[in-house]
């Protein structure tokens, strides 16, 4: 699990992927991530498309094995 994991965190488009890592795995706010110019609400749409929509296609084949 912890490799397929990995992999789909890996296969993230380079943006989602940075987002996810920075504020899940780092633990940055969404203040912290991303340029300024970048709204708070955009930053958190990447966090939320990246972490839920494509890791949740990448480990589907997983799905009933851990309790949300």
């Amino acid at each position: 699990m912890k490799r397929r994991l990995a992999q789909a965190i890996d296969g993230l488009p380079d943006g989602y992927r940075t987002v996810f890592v920075m504020h899940d795995v780092e633990g940055y706010t969404h203040d912290e991530i991303g340029p300024p110019s970048a709204s708070k609400r955009e930053r958190r749409r990447r966090n939320y498309r990246g972490r839920r929509a494509k890791l949740r296609d990448a480990l589907a084949d997983f799905a009933g094995e851990w309790v949300s």
